[in-house]
């Protein structure tokens, strides 16, 4: 590029020494402004300096504070550490010490309860003791003052005798035993130690009648002749309507028929077959005659017909005995079986009943007489009315009885309802 005529000439060395020179005083002035500067600067500097090291000294001072300060919440917070893990550790041995307390106070009261139960366990059952004791010589003194009432009372001690006088007696396995529950021998004496007895409807006994069905072997001695008893083989058999005359003896094994009679006394041997409709009498028994004029069935209802006011119980009832009506002793019969039936003379008649289970709604006594018919649920006792016109131009009439809900097993008595007509 070409050079203008002002920048040659200034571009000439003595040119430029001048020009030098013309600013020297200048840059001289800017200079000596440049020190001033600086050593203001400096100055500056210096008072910045000494602030920054008033400054650094004061953090220095503060942070050693800090850190004395931190050294000492370090050692306080240390020795409450410490005096805390002390508390902690003699509170943990005082709840150690306390648990041990308790397991050993628990222990204590535990054997205390376990005494003390027992000592109420000895209590209650001494009390027990003293309640059967008091219940005993209650029972003790009411028997003996019952006991003294009844021997000054000559009625009462007549009907216990009379009841004591027909509770049978069972030596030997009872299941052996197989009586008609129309048939009536209360009073007797059965061993079935040996074999069976079976006695059929209608037969009765009189009192000490004895039915032994047990054997012991003559042959041996001893201590074997008094206990090792036949097993079996001496079963006794009744039949129908046999009368057993008082103090009789039954030896099995034996057959005795039908409608036959065992005299007073008489002693059936082991192996008498009775005949049918016989007489036996003595000792042994031997048949004395046959019965002349025997009634069966019907024929021997009505011929009792008229001794007993018109009324014969012919099917399903207990023999006649005394039954408590009320303040009342009556003559009636036990009805013992669900269907029964009694023979009446024809007119207006009242069946009274006794029941010893007292009134129950599922119970219920239904009464037939040839058209006429009637069904109450009888109450523990009371009478129901049977028409004349029942009979209608009937001279006699069966009063046909049925009975539902009253006759479930209850204690082995089968007398659930006791009738008397009047």
């Amino acid at each position: 590029m070409k050079q203008s005529t002002k920048e040659a000439i200034l571009n000439t060395p003595v040119i430029g020494q001048i020009a030098a020179l013309v600013r020297l005083p200048r840059e001289i002035r800017n200079l000596r402004s440049l020190q001033a500067k600086t050593a203001e600067l400096q100055g500056k500097a210096g008072e910045l300096q000494e602030k920054l090291q008033a400054e650094t000294e004061k953090h220095q001072r503060e942070t050693e504070d800090l850190r004395q300060a931190a050294e000492e919440n370090r050692q306080a917070a240390e020795e409450r550490w410490q005096a805390t893990t002390q508390t902690f550790d003699s509170l943990g041995q005082d709840i150690r010490n306390a648990q041990e307390q308790i397991r050993s106070r628990n222990a204590a009261a535990d054997e205390r309860w376990q005494a003390a139960t027992q000592t109420f366990d000895s209590l209650g059952q001494g009390i027990r003791d003293l309640q059967e004791q008091l219940a005993a010589a209650r029972e003790e003194l009411r028997f003996s003052r019952g006991f003294r009432q009844l021997l000054e009372n000559g009625a009462e001690l007549s009907e216990l005798r009379s009841r004591m006088s027909v509770q049978p007696a069972v030596w030997g396995p009872a299941d052996r035993l197989h009586i008609d529950p129309e048939a009536s021998v209360d009073a007797c004496l059965f061993n079935t130690n040996s074999g069976s007895i079976t006695i059929g409807r209608h037969s009765f006994a009189g009192p000490g009648v004895s039915l032994i069905a047990g054997n012991h072997d003559m042959r041996l001695t001893g201590f074997p002749r008094r206990d090792l008893q036949q097993e079996t083989g001496c079963d006794i058999v009744i039949g129908e309507g046999v009368w057993l005359c008082a103090n009789c003896t039954v030896l099995g094994p034996c057959r005795i028929g039908d409608n036959a009679v065992i005299a007073a006394g008489a002693v059936v041997i082991p192996g008498t077959e009775a005949e049918a409709g016989c007489l036996y009498a003595g000792v042994p028994a031997r048949k004395i005659r046959e019965i002349d004029g025997l009634f069966t069935g019907e024929e021997a209802s009505d011929e009792a017909f008229d001794r007993f006011g018109g009324c014969i119980y012919t099917r399903g009832w207990y023999m006649a005995e005394t039954i408590r009506d009320g303040e009342q002793d009556r003559t009636g019969h036990w009805m013992i079986a669900e269907e029964a039936e009694i023979l009446c003379r024809a007119g207006e008649r009242t069946l009274h009943y006794v029941s010893p289970l007292g009134t129950q709604e599922n119970r219920s006594l239904r009464l037939s007489l040839g058209d006429w018919q009637a069904e109450i649920t009888p109450g523990a006792s009371g009478e129901i009315r049977i028409p004349a016109e029942a009979f209608g131009a009937r001279e006699t009439g069966r009063l046909r009885l049925t009975v539902s809900g009253l006759f479930a097993p209850q204690n082995g008595d089968t007398r659930k309802l006791g009738l008397f007509i009047g």
